[in-house]
């Protein structure tokens, strides 16, 4: 299972980004400056990772100790974030992240979700039956910005206290094709959605933000209605890395019948620092999110993020 490998996808971290991409024995890697740390990495983003291919173990040995040799000869740190532990003792655990195996048979599918999330989906129909909330997908650019103004941003900024990725990268996955959106409305109006990337047999659950109407679990209920339309076209919904402190998430993530895969950071000569969105400087982005202005954190967020969260 090979995440994030596609051509366009590697053209929107060589291009898009700016990355550099290298060949470290045939295998793409890119060069990574952030504001703390310059190292050679297979994936740039915290979020895009994948494993490496080899055609046997063989060349899997061999490969990794040529680069363990060059890290050390020209003391440069490379670091491969994979579901796979490469290095004997220089690994950590960075991350969790659930996948779901898409069953065409929906009812099979959904016989396996857990009792508490059968129950809580049920629930939630109804509340949103009462208040004819609609749930249907579109490929309207227009939707996809108002969702990112007007509900993911502010939920970024208000609630969470956190910068958030700029709209350029939505822009380009709407101009490639590779993405799907599907939102809640009530009085024709939007409340909620998720913004997924497609590629090949996989899907990737990427941004998602709701209002609160009436406490419905909006994202529960779209994240169902989506699973019923993937069963006919994809055979696996990653659900994204999850923080390791973030344990209601990951426990939401599983109540879907899906298996964890660990995500570990393989590093040559040391690991590097691995910003968690969840718990890490929550009390001083309290204290600044508090005294910015919204509109200034939208300015900083189009170039801090590009730098931190390599």
């Amino acid at each position: 299972m090979i995440f994030y490998s596609n051509k366009k996808i590697k053209n929107f971290f060589k291009n898009y980004l700016k990355y550099e991409q290298i060949s470290v024995y045939n295998q793409k890697f890119y060069i990574i400056n952030s504001l703390f740390n310059k190292y050679v990495a297979n994936r740039p983003l915290q979020t895009f990772y994948s494993d490496m291919q080899f055609r046997n173990k063989n060349e899997k040995n061999n490969f990794l100790k040529k680069v363990f040799n060059l890290s050390k000869k020209k003391k440069i740190n490379i670091i491969i974030k994979s579901f796979e532990k490469y290095f004997d003792k220089n690994f950590i655990h960075i991350a969790n992240n659930p996948v779901l195996r898409i069953d065409k048979n929906y009812n099979l599918l959904k016989s396996k979700f857990s009792n508490n999330l059968k129950k809580n989906l049920n629930k939630n129909y109804n509340k949103a039956k009462k208040y004819n909330i609609q749930f249907k997908f579109s490929r309207n650019a227009k939707d996809i910005e108002y969702f990112y103004n007007n509900i993911l941003s502010y939920q970024y900024i208000n609630k969470f206290n956190m910068f958030f990725q700029p709209y350029r990268i939505f822009d380009y996955f709407i101009n490639t094709k590779d993405y799907l959106f599907i939102k809640a409305t009530m009085k024709n109006k939007i409340v909620a959605g998720i913004f997924f990337i497609t590629e090949n047999d996989v899907i990737h659950y990427n941004f998602s933000s709701s209002l609160n109407i009436k406490k419905i679990s909006l994202n529960t209920l779209l994240l169902n209605e989506s699973i019923k339309h993937f069963a006919k076209k994809f055979k696996y919904l990653d659900f994204g890395s999850t923080p390791l402190s973030h344990k209601n998430l990951l426990r939401f993530k599983l109540q879907w019948n899906t298996l964890n895969k660990k995500v570990y950071m393989n590093y040559t000569l040391k690991p590097v620092n691995h910003f968690d969105f969840h718990s890490d400087y929550k009390i001083l982005r309290k204290l600044v999110f508090n005294f910015l202005p919204n509109k200034v954190i939208f300015l900083m967020s189009k170039y801090i993020i590009p730098r931190i969260f390599k």
